[in-house]
C-alpha cells in the first residue's frame, strides 16, 4: 500500500535535486548556499514550495430550469432534447439571458462550471431559429480557441450536441484536411439521428478501434467548408 507521506517526501526531494542538477552555480559559495536552501534534510523553509493546502469547492448556485427558458422563448424548444440536465447553473442562465439580449458577456467561473455552455446553447438556439424560418445556409458563428487542443476537445462536444439537428459545423485548424477523401474515420449517412451517432461511437469504442465518427452535419474538410460554408 502506498504511504502518502513517504511518497510526498520522495517527490519533493526529487524535485529539489532536479533544481540542483539543472541550474548549477559555477561559484562554489553560491552553489553551497543553494544546496542548503534546497535540502529537505537541512531545512523546511525552501522558497520553492509551501503547503499543504486544502481547497474546498462549493456547489455552484442553481439557475432556472431549461423548460422555463424555453417557455420564455430564451431558448429554442429543441434544446430540451439536447441539454442533458433539467436545470442550468445560475451563471449560465444569467449569461444566456444577456447574450439573448445582445449584450457583450464575459463569463469567469471555476473549473467544471459549464462555461462553454454559456455561449454554445445560445448559438445553437439561434441556429435552430434560423432553420425554422428557412434562412439560407451560411456562417452564423465563429468560435475561436487559444489552442488547437481545446478546439479538438470541443469538437467532440459539438458532434454529440449537433448530430441529427441539421446544423452544420466544422473545425478549421492547421491540420484540417484539404479534401474530404483525406479525412480519416466513418461518415454517417444524411438523415442519421443523434441516437444513430451515439450507437456508432459506442460500437467503435467496444471494438477498441478509436475511429472518428462524423455526423452528417459535420464539414470534415476545407473543401466542404469552402464549397458550402
Amino acid at each position: 500500500m502506498l504511504n502518502p507521506i513517504l511518497y510526498t517526501e520522495k517527490v519533493l526531494s526529487d524535485f529539489l535535486k532536479y533544481q540542483l542538477t539543472t541550474y548549477p552555480f559555477a561559484d562554489t559559495n553560491l552553489y553551497q548556499q543553494m544546496r542548503q536552501l534546497l535540502s529537505l534534510a537541512q531545512t523546511r523553509n525552501t522558497p520553492l514550495f509551501k503547503g499543504p493546502y486544502i481547497s474546498l469547492s462549493r456547489i455552484f448556485q442553481e439557475g432556472a430550469p431549461v423548460a422555463q427558458l424555453v417557455q420564455e422563448k430564451i431558448l429554442h424548444p429543441h434544446l430540451q432534447n439536447l441539454i442533458p440536465y433539467p436545470t442550468l447553473y445560475g451563471h449560465q442562465e444569467k449569461a444566456i439571458r444577456n447574450i439573448q439580449k445582445g449584450q457583450l458577456t464575459l463569463v469567469s467561473t471555476g473549473t467544471g462550471s459549464g462555461k462553454t455552455e454559456c455561449f454554445l446553447y445560445p448559438i445553437i438556439s439561434h441556429c435552430l431559429d434560423l432553420k425554422d424560418h428557412g434562412e439560407p445556409e451560411g456562417i452564423t458563428a465563429v468560435i475561436v480557441y487559444p489552442m488547437n487542443a481545446l478546439a479538438e476537445d470541443q469538437l467532440g462536444r459539438l458532434r454529440e450536441l449537433l448530430a441529427g439537428t441539421g446544423i452544420t459545423f466544422g473545425m478549421y485548424v492547421g491540420k484540417s484536411p484539404q479534401k474530404t477523401s483525406d479525412a480519416p474515420g466513418t461518415r454517417l449517412a444524411q438523415g442519421a439521428s443523434n441516437q444513430d451517432y451515439r450507437k456508432k461511437v459506442a460500437a467503435s469504442q467496444r471494438k477498441g478501434k478509436g475511429q472518428t465518427i462524423y455526423p452528417p452535419e459535420e464539414r470534415v474538410s476545407r473543401e466542404e467548408m469552402r464549397a458550402k460554408p
